[in-house]
């Protein structure tokens, strides 16, 4: 199958802690300039409701980031004036120029300027959203031109990508159901009045006292990475009551895991280093880890539910661990195979306990590749 790599983006200035976040659950970021932000961006949005060219252009000249919306193409007497914003942008643009069309002159856009691709932007409409910066034109008048959505919900964003040829997304979507106390779930908490968007007194956490918004914005953040891999289960952190179901999918995998222990996986509920994958309400997968001193982080054990297999849950459960990623595993074992299609390189090999194993590490997260 051919890869597709789908950039994801975080999009949003002025609280430096939810892009610390998203950072670390390996999205871009990304930032309405020239607002008040905290990263080097990876993608610029120019303000569509009051566009200020000079101090826009000034802003991407100081970045220069991979990818830039310049102003919306709303009437056809803009033309010439859109196609000088793209000119100006491509000269400080590392990847793409985003031209987003809202009338019908898609043939008349080039595909390059200056050796910059030409990325169509495509508003996602969001139906509770009033102030939403009109609207998009049909699917198909998009043809197989690379494409960005811009904004909208996780799941119609995903719904988008099987008709458009989506290279790259933004979102701040998930930041603001976070802060009234909702995660992405992917769409199997159908447990949930909205099975997208559980509440975290309908999921397994109940009332979440404590920096809830950041809580729930970091479960959106695994998720959606999750999503965009093509994994159907929800990836949460573990608790008390998960430990029998963990303890009966172990079984599955005796001679390669061992006995888990349940100290071991008390302990990283204690530290928030015990992830489950969870579909409906049964628990389908569990990774337990450790972050060491030196900040990469080791992988003790991991196992997908036999039936669930090839769901993109294992890659999930890897994926939402942050930073550099270490696991050992038995030489012979067909789950080397499983690192390295993920993106891990084989770093060396140990003599082990009982059996040589093969070191593998992953330098930072891979979750930008989508099957298709």
């Amino acid at each position: 199958m051919d890869i597709v790599m789908t950039k994801l983006i975080y999009c949003g200035a002025g609280n430096k802690r939810f892009a610390k976040i998203a950072i670390e659950c390996g999205l871009e970021y990304g930032a309405r300039l020239p607002n008040k932000i905290y990263h080097a961006p990876y993608f610029a949005d120019q303000d569509w409701q009051n566009p200020n060219r000079q101090r826009y252009m000034a802003a991407v000249r100081q970045y220069r980031p991979a990818l830039a919306t310049v102003l919306d193409l709303e009437d056809e007497t803009q033309l010439t004036e859109v196609m000088s914003w793209a000119e100006e942008v491509a000269a400080y643009v590392t990847e793409a120029v985003i031209i987003i069309p809202k009338i019908p002159v898609i043939d008349k856009l080039p595909h390059t300027i200056q050796g910059r691709q030409v990325r169509l932007g495509y508003p996602v409409p969001i139906k509770t959203e009033s102030k939403f910066a009109g609207r998009p034109l049909p699917i198909w008048a998009y043809g197989r031109r690379p494409v960005h959505l811009l904004g909208g919900s996780p799941q119609a964003q995903l719904t988008l990508a099987h008709s458009l040829n989506v290279q790259s997304i933004d979102n701040n979507y998930i930041m603001n159901r976070a802060i009234k106390g909702m995660f992405f779930s992917g769409g199997s908490a159908r447990y949930a009045k909205n099975r997208y968007f559980p509440l975290g007194n309908e999921s397994v956490f109940g009332d979440v006292l404590i920096d809830m918004p950041y809580f729930m914005f970091r479960l959106s953040c695994i998720n959606l990475v999750a999503a965009w891999s093509g994994c159907k289960a929800t990836i949460r952190y573990g608790v008390e009551a998960d430990i029998p179901h963990i303890k009966r999918l172990s079984k599955q995998y005796r001679s390669e895991l061992g006995w888990v222990r349940t100290t071991s996986l008390n302990r990283g509920i204690n530290q928030r280093t015990l992830y489950v994958a969870e579909y409906g309400r049964r628990i389908v997968g569990f990774c337990l880890w450790h972050k060491r001193r030196d900040n990469i982080s080791t992988v003790y054990d991991i196992a997908v539910d036999r039936a669930y297999t090839r769901a993109g849950i294992g890659r999930a459960l890897i994926n939402a661990i942050p930073g550099a990623v270490r696991v050992k595993c038995i030489v012979h074992n067909k789950a080397n195979a499983f690192y390295e299609r993920i993106g891990f390189v084989m770093e060396g090999q140990d003599s082990g306990r009982r059996n040589p194993l093969n070191v593998w590490i992953r330098p930072k997260v891979q979750n930008h590749a989508n099957e298709t």
